[in-house]
């Protein structure tokens, strides 16, 4: 005859279910790992190499053939973004592997060793149950590794891994405890990850200043601001600072004021936030939504990383370039957020409660993973040309050598790399002729001086330009299939415009044309003519 159970065989079967939880958890996580690591690994050694990166590595097989860093090579960015690619580049020389897929292995330790770490120390600081890491795990993956496959590898991904260490001490530090007492090792891993972060973009300070500011407030402990995490990373980062200033006195003299004096443009607040960024925008009003109610000493992790996206995103509108990788980092810790409050409803602490705040938590979910989904789909994309064109290529010029003429970066890279070729000239694109342009454009009432000098600019670049060109004539020219108008004083100046007529273009692939010196013609048009496929014919 069946009874009601006892104390002990209540706890029993609860302990039975909690295991049973577990173990369902864990199969659908490894699964979903698995999958998404598939999936990711498939595209990401296949798909080709964005045009920054291509870019900087090819920047990086400059610096180690002896070139100089701002002078024979130019770079808008601070010495870190080359040095963060120098060992793959160097592999690259050494192995039969590419530099291109050793950046693509390089990232994938690199994030996943830096949110190993970070889910781990979530455990030992007791900011997170078994059931929500299991939960967390392929979402941690997935943000980290195919949210947004056009930007992979770029260095906004390696500063959103980098970052995630000392956002989780961050959240300790919220709850106010002293117990467990952090290991320095902690403490030293969490700083230098920071100081990368920053040293990919001195604005990602902000990333780490509002999650500690709300940490300090939340504890009522403003010594938390002196932690021996954030002394590591303000060593490290002013060690940084101190040493370009001693290495490289040309990014400071030459590329930083003419950084300011022509690449400030940015698009305006409106376009911004309803145009470049309107889902992220609303999927951050939901986040807040779903914050009300929830403590900050209960959940600090979800708060933390609510603080670091409403930073991110703060950065985002500050750059002004509405760029998809300068969104990255806001999107990456919405959605962190956003699933960190979802775990800790479903299988945390909230688990046994209900009523309408689950409506609230469960739309939030949807959308996010709605967006996650659109993120990737959205992104998924090829940027290396077809192979049989660089096989061709090389058959009839063996390493051309490759040049562009247009402001964007994508027209000339990654194709200089991907057609096995030499770089003609120290600039990625003709990026100071349009800043100059732009500049002029935005601001019509500026004082002749002013205009001057701008001119001086422009014309300084135009003349290098054409030195580069009659030095070292290229065999390939990337030309816009779709102009800005920005470079128009380089297609009005009369020499240039001579040197440029002995070119015709021979393929279109998507924004780029690809356009051959005239004697090279005889031998592509012959190559056409025994092409082994239509497409390969096809001109």
């Amino acid at each position: 005859m069946d009874g009601p159970m006892s104390a002990e065989a209540i706890e029993t079967s609860a302990f039975a279910e909690s295991g049973m939880l577990l173990s369902r958890l864990r199969t659908g996580a490894v699964a979903l790992s698995a999958v998404i690591l598939a999936v990711s690994a498939w595209h990401m050694f296949t798909g080709g190499t964005h045009p920054d990166v291509s870019w900087l590595i090819l920047v990086g097989n400059r610096m180690l053939d002896g070139e100089r860093l701002y002078v024979d090579v130019l770079e808008n960015n601070p010495p870190f973004s080359i040095y963060l690619y120098l060992p793959m580049v160097w592999l690259g020389r050494v192995t039969p592997v590419s530099a291109e897929s050793w950046t693509v292995l390089g990232t994938y330790v690199w994030a996943i060793a830096f949110g190993a770490f970070a889910l781990r120390m979530t455990r030992r600081l007791g900011l997170a149950t078994a059931a929500e890491r299991l939960a967390i795990t392929p979402v941690g993956l997935y943000l980290l590794l195919l949210l947004a496959p056009t930007t992979f590898s770029q260095r906004e991904h390696f500063a959103v891994a980098a970052a995630l260490p000392m956002l989780v001490i961050a959240a300790w530090r919220m709850k106010g405890e002293v117990r467990p007492v952090l290991p320095p090792a902690w403490m030293i891993v969490a700083g230098a990850g920071a100081a990368v972060t920053m040293m990919v973009k001195p604005h990602y300070a902000l990333l780490f200043l509002l999650p500690y500011l709300l940490a300090a407030w939340t504890a009522r402990s403003p010594r938390l601001l002196f932690g021996p995490e954030i002394l590591t990373a303000a060593f490290a980062v002013i060690a940084y600072g101190m040493w370009v200033w001693v290495a490289y006195p040309e990014y400071i003299s030459a590329v930083l004021p003419a950084l300011l004096d022509i690449y400030g443009d940015r698009h305006d607040l409106y376009t911004l936030l309803f145009t470049a960024s309107l889902s992220e925008l609303l999927l951050f009003g939901l986040l807040v939504v779903m914050l009300t109610g929830v403590s900050r000493r209960v959940n600090p992790l979800a708060w933390t990383f609510a603080a670091a996206a409403a930073a991110a995103y703060c950065v985002f509108l500050y750059l002004g370039k509405g760029w998809v990788y300068h969104l990255l980092p806001a999107l990456t810790f919405t959605l962190l957020a956003i699933a960190l409050i979802g775990a800790r409803r479903w299988l945390g602490e909230e688990a046994a409660s209900g009523g309408g705040r689950n409506r609230i938590v469960f739309a939030g979910i949807v959308a996010a993973t709605s967006m996650a989904v659109a993120g990737t789909l959205v992104t998924w994309q090829r940027y290396d040309p077809p192979q049989w064109l660089a096989d061709r290529i090389n058959a009839i010029a063996p390493h051309p050598a490759v040049a562009s003429v247009s402001d964007e970066i994508g027209i000339g890279h990654p194709w200089a790399r991907s057609l096995r070729g030499v770089w003609v000239g120290r600039d990625c694109a003709d990026w100071i002729v349009a800043g100059g342009v732009k500049a002029k454009i935005a601001d019509p009432d500026m004082s002749d001086e002013r205009r001057a000098h701008l001119d001086a600019i422009i014309e300084e670049a135009v003349e290098r330009k054409i030195s580069e060109w009659k030095a070292m004539p290229p065999d390939v020219v990337m030309l816009d299939s779709a102009p800005s108008g920005w470079t128009s004083p380089i297609l009005e100046d009369p020499e240039f415009a001579t040197l440029l007529s002995n070119y015709r273009v021979v393929f279109r692939y998507k924004r780029a044309s690809l356009a051959l010196r005239s004697d090279l013609l005889p031998a592509w048009q012959a190559a056409s003519a025994t092409a082994s496929s239509p497409g390969a014919a096809s001109d």
